[in-house]
């Protein structure tokens, strides 16, 4: 996600109810929040799925020879 997004993502949730210091501290928060997850969990999105896990999510995956549902065979 590009800072711009990140930047409109923060501030589309906070309103106009914080001062320029506490969005400040506010924006700082969040990129040090940022950082410590990325310190934390980086290293598991390198790991290898499991194979039972692998397995599970191929039963899933659709059958690329399967037709889609009619509108009318689609549940609510």
């Amino acid at each position: 996600m590009s800072k711009r997004a990140d930047r409109k993502r923060m501030d589309a949730g906070k309103g106009s109810d914080l001062g320029p210091d506490e969005q400040m501290v506010e924006r700082g928060f969040e990129r040090w929040l940022n950082g410590q997850l990325h310190r934390i969990y980086d290293s598991v999105l390198t790991e290898p799925v499991p194979d039972e896990i692998a397995r599970l999510l191929e039963q899933f995956e659709p059958d690329p020879k399967a037709t889609p549902p009619s509108d009318d065979e689609r549940q609510p």
